[in-house]
């Protein structure tokens, strides 16, 4: 009796060990538990029989996307009523996807869809990283197939390029100029460096092609802060494309900055 007993407590432990393994990393399903999720193995073998539909910004999507997912972003104030009809016209189930593990907007997307859709939306809360490092094949990388995961940058490659603000500043003269790529709604009217500062919001591709065609003394580094430091992860692949070498990100971007004085 005492052994089954032992055993019972065992099987019990086993389970909420396992519970908390598939939990961790997510912190997103403890803050929306309604929300359905979908894994990546599941998400590989449906993906012909799901609409997936990615919801970050259209540069991002432009970046690196699932091939054959939707883009439509979460911040469109007709969010809902397009992506009701794509699955309308599709006839299939609801995916929502965004850049990993501690991203929300995927959870968020299905919160705005559940009571409009004709199926129950799920979240494949993984995100795009852990999609394209495992399924290569089946990932678009600047218009182009992927195919081999070694194409993505690495968080190694991405840190060799990031300055601490204090440092990022005093590389402003030799720089002649930092660019901004905070939008609108995150600069609020405040410059880090007066008169030092060109705008460029990170999802301009058209302004950062005119930056980069006009440089004429690439030696110099190319100097740029976002506003929490995510978002230059993807002009990173934009920069790298275009052979541009000599760039630094700032570290934590304008609110590591502002954070230090």
């Amino acid at each position: 009796m005492i052994k089954l007993q032992q055993s019972v407590v065992l099987c019990i432990l086993l389970l909420i060990s396992g519970f908390l393994q598939a939990e961790e990393g997510f912190p997103g399903r403890k803050l929306y538990p309604t929300v359905g999720t979908i894994e990546l193995d599941e998400l590989r073998q449906q993906l012909d029989e799901l609409t997936v539909v990615d919801v970050r910004s259209r540069f991002e999507y432009d970046t690196l996307h699932i091939a054959g997912a939707h883009h439509v972003a979460l911040s469109d104030r007709d969010f809902a009523t397009r992506v009701a009809s794509l699955e309308a016209e599709s006839g299939k189930p609801l995916v929502f996807y965004c850049n990993g593990r501690t991203c929300e907007k995927s959870y968020r997307a299905v919160a705005k869809t559940e009571h409009e859709s004709t199926s129950a939306p799920r979240s494949f809360d993984a995100g795009i990283f852990d999609w394209a490092r495992a399924n290569p094949d089946r990932t678009v990388l600047l218009g182009q197939p992927l195919d081999d995961a070694g194409k993505l940058l690495t968080r190694e490659k991405f840190e060799a390029h990031l300055l601490p603000p204090d440092q990022f500043g005093r590389e402003l003269q030799a720089a002649g100029f930092a660019v901004d790529a905070r939008d609108s709604k995150e600069r609020a009217g405040l410059a880090l460096f007066m008169g030092w500062e060109k705008r460029i919001p990170f999802d301009n591709r058209e302004k950062w092609d005119r930056l980069l065609s006009e440089r004429t003394d690439n030696n110099k580094p190319l100097l740029i802060y976002d506003a929490v430091g995510k978002q230059v992860q993807w002009l990173q692949y934009f920069l790298e494309a275009r052979g541009v070498q000599n760039y630094y990100f700032m570290a934590g971007g304008a609110k590591a900055f502002f954070d230090t004085l």
